[in-house]
């Protein structure tokens, strides 16, 4: 059978009916995804991550060199100022005090000595039995005689401090954060031994890029969240910028001092620093 073109374009029309119909069925199916377009927030927020760390810490070391014969303190130790933290072989600086002290004794003798001679010439003086050239000789020896013995007892002094140095003691209440030698370990004079970081206030370290340094001032308020904390926000400060990039990463180091409510922080938490930036006019989506 032909088709006529007006059935033919009946049955056009009935099959884009029906896709159209499935079209719009297809397109109510599909949920509408809606968000509303609200401003920005006023300022714009920058964030740093660091670290806690204490205000001050000491790099404890000897005074005199010598073998470590023993480490009484691990990393985490609480110490009070004045405990023991490790101890020198002493032997060695021993037999020097002792030496000193041997020039000291034989100093004092030749002294006494002197001071006699000096006493019997006088007399003699006082008779003519001698001329003054001579007792001006004695008087000189005698003098010389004195500051024998004060440089004696002077390097006895030294030899006995040396002597105590060989103790080395935690010079403030804090905790033990990091421990660079090991007992039977020979060690030179002002090498670090241990790290202290003393109690008191805390401090976030963080890094900041050159273009961002200008954003931060001494003194600046910002936002510290302490992560192990329960996201615990804050205040804190600005301290201390440093005025010279770190040869390695090439950023500058800022350290912002923690309020007293961040006193549950401990050591080596990771924190936020959060900084206020310059107000944005942008809607965000």
């Amino acid at each position: 059978m032909r088709a006529t073109p007006k059935s033919l374009i009946l049955v056009l029309s009935l099959a884009a009916a029906g896709c159209a119909s499935e079209a719009t069925s297809d397109k109510l199916a599909r949920p509408a995804v809606v968000q509303q377009a609200v401003p920005a927030p006023a300022q714009a927020i920058d964030t740093y991550a660091g670290e806690v760390r204490a205000r001050y810490e000491s790099v404890l070391g000897f005074r005199v060199g010598g073998k470590l014969q023993q480490r009484k303190v691990d990393v985490g130790a609480r110490v009070r100022e004045g405990d023991e933290l490790a101890v020198l072989e002493p032997q060695d600086l021993m037999l020097q005090v002792n030496a000193a002290r041997a020039d000291a004794a034989a100093a004092k003798a030749d002294l006494a000595l002197a001071k006699a001679e000096l006493e019997r010439h006088a007399s003699m003086l006082e008779k003519r039995y001698i001329s003054q050239s001579m007792y001006d000789a004695r008087r000189n020896a005698y003098d010389a005689a004195a500051a024998r013995l004060d440089q004696a007892n002077s390097q006895l002094a030294v030899a006995q401090n040396q002597a105590g140095y060989t103790t080395l003691r935690a010079d403030h209440d804090g905790v033990i954060t990091a421990v660079a030698a090991e007992t039977g370990q020979v060690v030179a004079a002002g090498q670090p031994v241990m790290t202290l970081a003393h109690d008191g206030d805390l401090e976030v370290l963080i890094n900041v890029p050159e273009g961002r340094l200008s954003a931060f001032t001494p003194g600046q308020a910002v936002v510290a969240e302490i992560w192990a904390r329960d996201n615990l926000r804050v205040p804190a400060t600005v301290r201390e910028i440093s005025p010279e990039a770190d040869p390695a990463s090439r950023t500058y180091d800022v350290r912002v001092t923690l309020a007293d409510e961040a006193k549950a922080a401990q050591l080596g938490m990771t924190a936020r620093i959060y900084l206020a930036g310059e107000a944005q006019a942008d809607v965000l989506l």
